[in-house]
């Protein structure tokens, strides 16, 4: 969630800076806008489809690691602005990575909340990643565009970690189901009753 919000906070502070006319600003963004629709109900599908969100979560995190690469060691800003193929690449990028995370986050939080408090889930999801996207654009005042990238790859790394931890032993993002083995789940349950009963009959004894 929070990469996601300073991804966002990149592309919408960030990527701005790196076009001066204003037309070619506004074709880049037109382009973003489109790109991300198209992206949004492909991967959308593909998600429902393949049911490997890991994969495709990885995916999304390559295609911004490819322009992360890009923009360090080959189009060392300012860009030229004469090449507008170098723009047109860069938005696609960040838009494939952006909408895979976002619509993505959105279909595991509904499958892991869908009958507890799904309201709740979302409303936290939306105060993390507002107060990313705000700290992107803080980032953008105060900080190189070499090292906003650098602040980027490090949570980007972090939560492909994340998720494929919690994929693989604790909770499928694909089902929602627990990882954990039937024995361990038992005599944590069993541990849990326990507890309870020993709360119980302390309170019973002192009243």
């Amino acid at each position: 969630m929070c990469y996601n919000g300073l991804a966002q906070g990149f592309i919408y502070a960030t990527v701005p800076t790196l076009v001066f006319d204003k037309s070619q600003k506004f074709l880049v963004f037109a382009i973003l806008g489109g790109v991300n629709a198209l992206n949004s109900l492909f991967f959308g599908k593909l998600s429902d489809l393949f049911a490997r969100r890991v994969f495709i979560f990885a995916f999304g995190a390559f295609a911004h690691l490819i322009i992360f690469g890009l923009l360090l060691l080959l189009w060392k800003p300012p860009l030229d602005q004469n090449r507008m193929e170098i723009f047109i690449i860069l938005i696609i990028g960040l838009s494939i990575g952006d909408t895979i995370y976002t619509t993505l986050i959105y279909s595991v939080i509904g499958i892991f909340y869908a009958e507890t408090r799904p309201a709740d889930a979302f409303a936290c999801l939306r105060i993390f990643v507002a107060g990313s996207t705000a700290i992107g654009f803080i980032e953008q005042v105060f900080l190189t565009i070499p090292m906003q990238i650098l602040c980027l790859i490090l949570p980007m790394s972090a939560s492909i970690i994340t998720l494929i931890y919690e994929h693989y032993f604790v909770v499928s993002i694909d089902t929602g189901k627990s990882r954990k083995p039937i024995e361990k789940k038992n005599k944590e349950e069993v541990e849990v009753e326990t507890q309870h009963q020993l709360i119980l009959t302390t309170l019973s004894i002192k009243a």
